[in-house]
């Protein structure tokens, strides 16, 4: 019996298990493309694959596929720029299903760019149509919520790749460990006041800011803390509040600023200073639905 075995696992090893294939696809941006080949390098060193390859976004990866990964999985990483969950989804849709509905394979993905979990939901929400609709094989995809330092991350100190995960084999979103992130080092020139969600040790949903403290790093912040405001200066150099928009001199001292911390976004128009804090209150606005759902399940 045994001997049989080891001649079944000799002539057709793809018998005994299922073979992965590790890809990794890079931005086309032809300035920076060098720093995404890099980039995926690196991805692939630390992936254990029956065979590894890098190809651009816009190759055909279905064309790497042999006979061999029939059945099989395919583990898939991006580097490069990024820029919503809606991108996330339709790369999904449009890239990665027809591929795992032609090829009957498994694909993981581990996008790397900024931004393309920035809400899970939306993905999650595909994914949960795609099972409902009777697919059988797996598909992951993890990306980051907030802006990221992709695989440059582990080069400098403190956590910047605020990830979050969503699957065919999960109803809702992955979200890490509020420890994994809390009080640690973000970049206050590329993430000042990101903002992304966290499981706390009783499994409720949190909200971690990139805010300064001696240095930039990731808080707990509820959403209410956090409205921005706009205040302007009259021409007696007196701050004027939001309520008063017609006495606001809109020039170089113009800004918005923050409930508690004292940061701010100049404007030079009150029309650009109220758009910019409509759009922001309004993104905590669907922070708190979230918050809301998450924890009334939980």
């Amino acid at each position: 019996m045994q001997k049989l075995f080891l001649m079944v696992l000799f002539l057709f090893p793809q018998v005994m298990w299922a073979k992965t294939l590790c890809v990794c696809q890079t931005d086309t941006n032809p300035s920076e493309i060098k720093y995404y080949k890099a980039g995926c390098k690196l991805w692939l060193m630390k992936k254990s694959c029956y065979e590894k390859k890098m190809i651009t976004q816009d190759e055909d990866l279905e064309k790497l596929l042999t006979p061999d990964y029939e059945a099989g999985s395919l583990e898939l990483g991006y580097v490069g720029h990024w820029s919503s969950a809606e991108g996330s989804k339709n790369f999904i849709e449009e890239k990665v299903l027809p591929i795992v509905k032609n090829r009957n394979i498994d694909i993981s993905i581990d996008n790397t760019g900024c931004s393309g979990m920035n809400n899970a939901f939306k993905v999650q929400n595909y994914m949960n149509s795609l099972k409902e609709n009777g697919l059988k094989n797996k598909i992951i995809f993890k990306g980051n919520q907030t802006t990221s330092l992709g695989m440059w991350d582990s080069f400098f100190p403190g956590k910047h790749n605020l990830y979050a995960i969503a699957s065919t084999e999960n109803e809702m979103p992955t979200y890490p460990s509020c420890n994994e992130f809390l009080n640690k080092r973000c970049s206050g020139s590329l993430q000042n006041r990101d903002k992304g969600f966290c499981v706390n040790e009783l499994s409720k949903l949190e909200r971690l800011v990139c805010k300064r403290n001696s240095t930039f790093e990731w808080m707990l912040e509820p959403t209410e803390e956090t409205r921005l405001k706009i205040v302007g200066y009259n021409d007696k150099n007196e701050e004027v509040d939001i309520n008063d928009l017609s006495a606001i001199k809109f020039a170089s001292k113009s800004k918005i600023s923050s409930k508690d911390t004292g940061d701010m976004w100049f404007f030079s128009s009150k029309e650009k200073a109220l758009l910019g804090v409509q759009e922001y209150n309004k993104s905590l606005d669907e922070d708190e639905k979230i918050l809301k759902y998450w924890n009334e399940l939980h």
